[in-house]
This record gives structure tokens, sequence and C-alpha cells, in this order.
């Protein structure tokens, strides 16, 4: 009975990540039929967001203010972050975990996430998209959960092997995480980062 006990217990996670990804569906849709966005995005992603927030990394508790600032200036050329996106992932630290959105208009996705993992305000929502916000619609390195800016398809898994070549030369223990989309498979530096990783045989991503 003991057994059976502990065996459930370990497979809580599991549960949790389902709720997870419910919640991420059920806001995504609420927000899309009232204000417009990317819906498909969430349909085929809510598992894996929920599963890396809800049970595969390690981060940090969010730093991140529960509604994020707006811009300081909204003149051309004078457009200035208050706030830097990865703080909602935690500090940074040796032995925690860095996460990488490469496909950066799944960000209404990973918004939803943080919120239904309690890293980002509900009320937060009602920023997307609009002017002089940071909860953009493609996101970048100001906007809630994303550590750069992701550039073209393909160019985040560079940034983030380089990241990871830097933290395993410091002795840093954590793992960097990429998300990537399908179509960035087909794209040539995709593949140039990974034959890269193996030739300096970076494992910690």
């Amino acid at each position: 009975m003991s057994l059976n006990k502990n065996h459930q217990t370990n497979f809580l996670w599991i549960d949790k990540c389902r709720q997870i990804a419910g919640g991420i569906r059920r806001r995504v849709l609420r927000h899309t039929i009232k204000h417009g966005g990317y819906l498909s995005q969430a349909c085929s992603s809510a598992e894996i967001f929920s599963l890396l927030y809800g049970h595969a990394m390690q981060l940090g508790p969010s730093e991140g203010p529960s509604i994020p600032p707006t811009f300081l200036n909204l003149q051309p050329g004078n457009i200035i972050p208050q706030i830097s996106g990865m703080l909602y992932n935690g500090r940074r630290a040796p032995n925690l975990d860095r996460f990488f959105l490469s496909p950066t208009h799944y960000a209404l996705t990973l918004y939803t996430t943080l919120i239904e993992t309690g890293r980002l305000g509900e009320s937060s929502l009602d920023q997307f998209n609009v002017d002089g916000s940071s909860l953009e619609m493609i996101g970048s390195e100001h906007s809630p959960g994303h550590e750069t800016n992701g550039g073209s398809f393909g160019q985040t898994i560079s940034q983030a092997a380089g990241v990871a070549w830097a933290r395993r030369n410091k002795g840093d223990t954590g793992t960097v995480w990429v998300f990537l989309s399908d179509g960035e498979c087909q794209e040539g530096q995709t593949w140039e980062a990974i034959l890269s990783m193996a030739f300096h045989k970076i494992s910690n991503i």
C-alpha cells in the first residue's frame, strides 16, 4: 500500500502539468476570441510549456513585477525598456537553468504559462500587444520570460549554444533550454549550431 502511495506521489507532477496546459489553452482561447492573436501556437505547445515550467526546468522565483511597467518614453529612437524579460525566470545562478524562446511569435503562450505558474500577474494580459507595453505580440528581450531578442528563425539556438558553452567553461551546473519551432529545423543555421555544439561537446543544452 505504501509503495502504491509513493508511486502516486511521484507522478503528481503529471496532473500539475495537465492543469497548467489546460489553463494555457483557456487563457489563449479567451484572449484571441476577444482581442485576436496567435491561437494555434498554444494548441500545439501547451503541454511542452507546461512540462518545462511545471516540472522540467529548475528556475528561481520570478523577480519581475507582477504587472510589467510600460516603456519610459515612446518617442522614436528613444524607446527604453525598464525591465529585462529574463527576470521572470528568476535570478541567474550557477545551479539554475536558463530558457530561450526561439519562435518569439509564441509569446502569448509564454505569457499565459507565466501566469499559470504564478510568475506574472493575471491582469497583465490586458497589456498584450498594446502600444507602450512590454507584452509584445512578437516577444523581445524586455518581454516577460524572454531571455533575448530571437532575431530571424534559427538564430536563437546559436545564442543559447554560446551561453551553454560559457556556462560549461565557468563550471555552472544549470541547463540551457531552447524552445524551437518545427520550421526552424529547415534553417541552415540551426544545423550549423547543432554541428558546432557536437564539435565542442556542449552537452548542457
